[in-house]
């Protein structure tokens, strides 16, 4: 999608790429301050963002970005929800919320690579990408949690049921925004071959 709105730069490689993951990862640091305080793991808009970067970006950018996140959390820099850090922080490879920082790469791979299937150009087909991709963050998370902690399968389901509604509706605004995108860039390139 980046080549339909940029496609000059997207030709020039490597500068364009890292721009691009850089952008990446600042907008996911910005949507993790958007959030619901809910513990072990706050309810944020760092999915919505991971997913819809990921489809428009592909899935080797996509998830290159989502380890570039991980890696700057890592350093210590303030890119977590709530997060005011400026200190290496290596104990969060293993705190509660390392399973679902991980399934961000899992999930950014596997959505990038369905948008560049073309996923993103319909609301069906982009909501069913989505999904997968809340699936694998959800799933991963709840797996660490499980095997890490020794979550029970109550405390597992109790707190899918509290993420769900949240979960639902960035699904759904992922859904919208991309055909639209899609679209809107579809015409911009139109126009720049007619001229």
């Amino acid at each position: 999608m980046a080549a339909l709105y940029w496609p000059n730069q997207a030709q020039g490689g490597l500068p364009f790429s890292i721009l691009l993951i850089l952008f990446g990862v600042l907008i996911i640091s910005i949507s993790a301050q958007i959030q619901i305080p809910f513990y072990p793991v706050p309810v944020t808009m760092q999915t919505f963002a991971v997913l819809v970067m990921s489809m428009a970006f592909g899935r080797w950018l996509g998830a290159m970005t989502a380890s570039v996140y991980l890696v700057a959390a890592i350093l210590g820099l303030p890119v977590l929800a709530g997060s005011s850090e400026t200190s290496a922080n290596f104990a969060l490879l293993t705190s509660p919320t390392s399973g679902f920082l991980v399934g961000f790469i899992v999930a950014a791979w596997t959505v990038g690579w369905l948008g560049e299937l073309g996923w993103g150009k319909s609301f069906r087909w982009t909501l069913c990408a989505m999904v997968f991709g809340t699936c694998i963050i959800l799933i991963l998370g709840m797996l660490w949690l499980t095997f890490t902690y020794s979550w029970s399968e109550e405390q597992v389901l109790k707190t899918l049921m509290r993420l769900a509604p949240g979960a639902v509706l960035k699904i759904l605004m992922a859904s919208i925004l991309m055909p639209l995108l899609w679209r809107k860039g579809q015409t911009l390139s139109r126009r720049r071959n007619a001229r």
